[in-house]
């Protein structure tokens, strides 16, 4: 489904402003809010429809409750989430603009090993939080990790269907040679799990440190990767393992991983605690998002029973928009 500039969402709610970004599960668009803050509000691809067998409704009803999920992270390197909408039948997310610069661009310059590995730890400790819930972002690359306009702090960002890991999806063609996908993301048959994030975590630091995407998945007949000239052997030695191609012979966390970098969690500074004020706001987006899945199976539209109840009794809710600087 494909918005238009100048169109407008969600009873007028939202304005599209321009397409942001395609990528491998759906479309990015830059919009206005009614109020004025920029937000991004992300739609998912015809043909992703067709992957997941045409049952939109079901799936409409899987999506909400991830987003739940979702919203509920309160973490300064994962992209805010707020209340989504349903638009001519299928979900849509709307998510934090962070106003900035990808590290896709960053890593045309080829960054110094220190700035790589902090822009890698902190990415590292998003991914942390993300599996602890259950979730696989399966898209982790420079191009989804955003550096704040002014702020040394990076945000991992286009979490359109950061689903669990019994849900696998084929990549398209240009994911594939990007050098990004693990290798069990070709296969809608193999499980995803953390694992997955790991290939993609090592394949970024292997980007920023070359100036270059390491080789596809399907390029590689084996588990060498061109070599990085002047980053010593431990980081290279820690990226092969992170980038092997069997997922079982692979690290299997993100912890494994950053402990063979060597970088300190402890280094990283405190995650701020939400307000009072950002407590009731959760709250309130966390109520509307129940209320929009309890509507849905209200009318007879992918009932998931048990699953859902299970969901409506996390505790956690979730923000409102805040304005960023452009």
């Amino acid at each position: 489904m494909a918005f238009s500039e100048g169109q407008l969402l969600h009873d007028g709610q939202y304005t599209i402003e321009r397409v942001l970004n395609s990528g491998r599960f759906g479309v990015s668009y830059l919009a206005r809010a009614k109020r004025g803050q920029r937000v991004v509000i992300k739609t998912f691809r015809d043909e992703i429809w067709e992957q997941w067998g045409g049952d939109k409704d079901k799936w409409n009803n899987q999506i909400l409750q991830e987003a739940g999920l979702l919203a509920r992270f309160d973490h300064p390197h994962i992209v805010e989430f707020f209340q989504p909408f349903i638009e001519d039948g299928q979900v849509c997310l709307v998510m934090e603009y962070v106003a900035g610069t990808d590290l896709a661009t960053l890593a045309e310059q080829h960054l110094p090993l220190d700035e790589a590995l902090d822009y890698v730890q902190q990415v590292g400790e998003a991914l942390k939080v993300v599996h602890t819930e259950g979730l696989v972002h399966r898209d982790v690359k420079p191009a989804n990790i955003m550096l704040r306009a002014g702020e040394p702090e990076v945000v991992l960002i286009d979490f359109g269907l950061a689903g669990g890991s019994e849900t696998t999806l084929t990549v398209n063609t240009a994911t594939r040679q990007a050098g990004f996908a693990a290798p069990e993301l070709y296969d809608a048959t193999v499980k995803a799990g953390s694992y997955t994030d790991v290939y993609g975590l090592g394949a970024t630091l292997y980007a920023l440190l070359a100036g270059v995407a390491p080789p596809a998945a399907d390029q590689r007949r084996d588990d060498s990767l061109p070599p990085l000239a002047g980053v010593e052997k431990r980081v290279q030695r820690a990226i092969r393992q992170a980038m092997r191609l069997d997922w079982e012979a692979r690290l299997q966390t993100v912890e494994e991983f950053l402990d063979l970098l060597g970088v300190d969690a402890d280094e990283l500074p405190p995650l701020p605690s939400p307000t009072s004020e950002g407590k009731h706001t959760r709250l309130q987006t966390y109520v509307a998002i129940v209320t929009l899945v309890v509507t849905i199976v209200g009318i007879g539209v992918g009932v998931f029973g048990d699953e859902l109840k299970g969901w409506l009794r996390r505790p956690e809710p979730t923000p409102t928009p805040q304005e960023t600087q452009d």
